[in-house]
């Protein structure tokens, strides 16, 4: 199985494409209890197929956000784009799907202001992990520009390749004497079924 790490959401699938799916925050409630034990805590259905996934984390509740609009972030998504915020919580930040998917993506970014973070994607098919070259991780771009330049993760799989399970979000914070509690947000998760 060969997967490719993306870092350019310009260069993952186009969401025109037959293949592509989204799950857009939109209309994901303001604010969601959670289980803070991590198991999954909230089930949907993603955009355009209905495919069923769950999301899992541990804390005391997701969120909905809209950069630079109410309720607010000010990070560097584009204006006016609906975000799930990890609230309180520094992840990591779980999707599971019932039926496997080729890949998923996102653009990422931290709450607080930090100078070096590294944000990181994982994915499973089953319980094994798949190797993502490059390890899956990128050094964190964190600004308050509002102008679409958030960090983006993603994982693709060959044509054929309809194997993962599971795609983890996560980050790391490198600033010395850090002492925010690493919330961050995603905005549209990208799929490639």
């Amino acid at each position: 199985m060969a997967f490719a790490f993306i870092t350019d959401p310009n260069g993952f699938l186009s969401p025109t494409d037959r293949t592509a799916d989204a799950i857009g925050w939109d209309r994901f409630p303001d604010r969601l209890p959670l289980d803070f034990r991590g198991r999954p805590t909230f089930r949907g259905q993603t955009d355009r197929n209905a495919r069923d996934y769950e999301i899992a984390i541990r804390g005391s509740h997701l969120a909905r956000r809209t950069q630079d609009g109410g309720p607010s972030w000010a990070g560097s998504f584009a204006p006016g784009e609906a975000l799930l915020f990890t609230d309180s919580s520094p992840g990591p930040l779980q999707f599971l799907f019932a039926r496997p998917i080729r890949g998923a993506g996102a653009q990422i970014n931290i709450e607080d202001a930090v100078e070096h973070v590294t944000f990181g994607i994982s994915a499973f098919a089953g319980s094994a992990r798949v190797q993502i070259p490059g390890g899956g991780t990128v050094a964190g771009s964190v600004s308050n520009r509002g102008d679409g330049s958030a960090s983006f993760l993603g994982i693709m799989g060959d044509p054929g390749e309809v194997t993962i399970t599971r795609v983890v979000f996560s980050l790391t914070v490198l600033d010395s004497g850090y002492r925010g509690d690493g919330s961050f947000a995603i905005n549209t998760l990208r799929l490639a079924l």
